[in-house]
């Protein structure tokens, strides 16, 4: 018999409740650290109960990857389920870990679970660094932003070089008179 784990996953703590596949009663439900350590509990805890297991994991932040990779080289099938179409599914009064764990494996054992595409590691890795970059751009652009509100804000129209943000341009920051308060703020980042 297949033993069905639904896995509510934390920043720290996880919830799994495990279950046979044809059957409503719950075998345990454990929390485990999500730490590599902490899953490989969770495995051997797992594997003491059955040789053959499949896995639901919500899709929470970046907390779901370690899990899934884990439990995918350990052998276990592991599904990514979709949140947002998970809890318009499972609409629970009292909403908790266990619960939800416990809502997570009885979908599983259903074969109702809305997935989420999961990319393999490569692929991931690949959209972080894009996601990564995204954002640096978008930090940057702010920055840059807020500097020429300052600027204008303390009447510097007309620098006399066309890109403040270029070596020429924080040299003429660093030696103009008025310009401390924008040094200040330049170096604060």
């Amino acid at each position: 018999m297949t033993l069905c784990i639904g896995i509510d996953a934390g920043k720290r703590k996880c919830v799994a409740t495990l279950k046979h596949s044809h059957s409503k009663a719950v075998l345990d439900q454990v929390t485990f650290m999500n730490s590599r350590q902490g899953i490989m509990e969770l495995i051997d805890h797992a594997r003491r109960q059955s040789e053959s297991a499949v896995a639901v994991v919500e899709s929470t932040g970046n907390y779901w990857i370690r899990i899934h990779d884990m439990l995918e080289e350990n052998g276990v099938e592991t599904l990514l389920a979709n949140p947002l179409e998970t809890k318009a599914i499972a609409k629970a009064r009292l909403k908790d870990d266990r619960v939800d764990s416990n809502i997570l494996v009885d979908l599983l054992r259903a074969d109702l679970v809305p997935e989420s595409y999961v990319p393999d590691k490569e692929h991931r890795e690949l959209r972080q660094l894009a996601r990564t970059r995204i954002d640096l751009v978008h930090s940057r652009t702010t920055f840059k932003e807020k500097m020429e509100a300052i600027m204008a804000k303390y009447e510097f129209t007309n620098p006399p070089v066309s890109d403040i943000f270029s070596a020429k341009g924080t040299a003429w920051l660093r030696v103009y008179p008025k310009s401390s308060i924008i040094m200040m703020f330049y170096h604060s980042f």
